[in-house]
């Protein structure tokens, strides 16, 4: 195996340990197919300001759409505190799996 492969491999990151990305698993209610979605925690929150206080939140809005037979779009809302931990979630279409 050449030196480039071997240092390809140790510096390779796994979608699983990507410290920038919030995973989640949807059940579509019409026809039951598991969906695997990233949410990308640099790019795809909003900071929402707490009135009368300098606290705030993260909120993120996401479509998925599987990847068939039906193609129904789920729509999900997740909440995060400031430090980038879900205090609340909620959706329309699916349902969250729990790993």
């Amino acid at each position: 195996m050449s030196i480039f492969k071997k240092l390809g491999q140790f510096l390779k990151i796994s979608p699983d340990h990507d410290r920038y990305a919030h995973w989640v698993q949807v059940k579509c209610d019409h026809c039951g197919e598991i969906i695997r979605a990233r949410i990308d925690l640099r790019h795809q929150l909003s900071r929402e300001y707490k009135p009368n206080s300098d606290d705030y939140s993260y909120i993120c809005r996401k479509t998925i759409i599987g990847k068939g037979p039906c193609f129904r779009p789920i729509e999900m809302t997740l909440i995060f505190t400031s430090k980038l931990k879900v205090i609340d979630r909620q959706i329309q279409g699916g349902q969250f799996v729990d790993d």
